[in-house]
This record gives C-alpha cells, sequence and structure tokens, in this order.
C-alpha cells in the first residue's frame, strides 16, 4: 500500500473535503459572493469556483458525487472563466481571507449582532454599504 493510505481512507478525505467545499459554497452564496459552477467538457468533473475578496478559488469535484454535495445549485459553462491561480495561489488567498476576517485582535472571538457590530468594541463590519476593511472596499461589503 502507498505511503497515502487505503483507497477507502483516501475516499474518506475527499469526502470531507467535498463537504467543506460545499459548506464553503453555501456561505459564499448567504454572503452573496460571486460563484460558478462549471460543467466543461470533462465528463468527469465539475468545477465549483468562489470569488473571495482575496481573489478567485476553485476546485473539482466528481461529477458523480455533484448531486450529493450541491443539491442547490446548477452547474452551468464558467462566465467568470478560471484566473489561472495554482493550487499554491488558492491556498494563499483562503489563508489571506481568513486572516482578514479575524485581523482585529480586538474583535477576535466577539460576537457580531444582527447589524453587524461586535459586542466586544462596538465596531461595525461594515457602515452603509462600505466596509472599514481595505481588503472589503476593494471588493464591496464583506455583508451584505
Amino acid at each position: 500500500m502507498s505511503d497515502l493510505g487505503t483507497l477507502a481512507e483516501i475516499n474518506d478525505i475527499y469526502t470531507e473535503r467535498n463537504i467543506a467545499v460545499a459548506m464553503g459554497l453555501a456561505m459564499a452564496v448567504k454572503l452573496n459572493y460571486d460563484i460558478n459552477i462549471h460543467v466543461g467538457d470533462d465528463p468527469d468533473w465539475i468545477v465549483v469556483f468562489i470569488k473571495l475578496p482575496s481573489g478567485q478559488v476553485s476546485w473539482h469535484i466528481p461529477r458523480s458525487e455533484y448531486r450529493q454535495y450541491f443539491p442547490e445549485y446548477t452547474p452551468v459553462k464558467a462566465r467568470n472563466p478560471w484566473d489561472g491561480h495554482t493550487t499554491e495561489q488558492k491556498n494563499e488567498r483562503i489563508q489571506e481571507f481568513a486572516k482578514h476576517i479575524f485581523d482585529d485582535e480586538s474583535c477576535a472571538g466577539h460576537e457580531y449582532d444582527e447589524e453587524l457590530t461586535c459586542q466586544g468594541c462596538g465596531k461595525m463590519l461594515h457602515l452603509n454599504g462600505e466596509t472599514l476593511c481595505s481588503m472589503c472596499a476593494e471588493a464591496g461589503p464583506l455583508f451584505n
């Protein structure tokens, strides 16, 4: 057996990954980020795209498992084509986005009310459609 593990172990890892991608897609939809589920010429794969404030990220998902993870979304030809990012760039963009969400130490671990105001310091995540963050200001509000 290879160092990667048994086929069942590898399949379990991909199942967890696909569930995490589905969660990310659902969160992106809720945050009104641009998403796309692309059906190309490859009969075995679809590609899920999310446009984060930090840049485009994407994952290949087996077509045979598509409806299991993304039942509410219809795959289409990409309206926003792949921007050429590598896996390393994708991971950097995800890390940058995650860091961005929690970059203000005064707000780390605090809860936000329905007005998106930090209950610890009173800082709003956005104000009248304009965020207080340079990353979000370029891409639009973090939350709509």
